[in-house]
């Protein structure tokens, strides 16, 4: 019997690595249905591809098979910012906070506190960053 599963990976920045993650799962036996940055929709034969061969497969090429909530999380997180410095130019009608309040349907105070202690930085300075390597490449 077939079986669809989302995958939640962290690393995946750029179209390169799409094409890597996709080849991944694809070696593995898996169809990929849909694929983008951070997420993957599979399907496979049941039990052929356990979630440990995907987590080890996916770190031989540096990528992090998310499997709690907060990373995942964090994940999305980075992703909208991703989004939000890639649609240049930069220009928020809303601002940061009001964005990501509107993708997680969560209070911003939980997702700023969150990130804070699992990334050791705060939302700001992770999206300053993410805008001087946009101007720097």
């Amino acid at each position: 019997m077939l079986v669809q599963k989302e995958l939640k990976i962290k690393g995946m920045v750029c179209p390169r690595c799409l094409s890597t993650v996709r080849d991944q799962l694809q070696n593995l036996g898996a169809t990929v249905l849909n694929l983008k940055l951070g997420t993957a929709l599979i399907e496979f034969q049941e039990n052929s591809i356990s979630d440990d061969l995907i987590k080890r497969t996916l770190k031989l090429s540096g990528f992090e098979l998310l499997t709690d909530d907060e990373s995942k999380i964090i994940e999305n997180i980075k992703l909208v910012l991703r989004q939000i410095v890639d649609d240049t130019p930069i220009v928020l009608k809303e601002n940061l906070s009001e964005r990501l309040v509107f993708n997680f349907d969560k209070d911003y105070t939980f997702l700023s506190k969150l990130f804070s202690r699992i990334e050791a930085t705060t939302i700001e300075k992770y999206f300053t960053q993410l805008k001087i390597i946009l101007v720097t490449t």
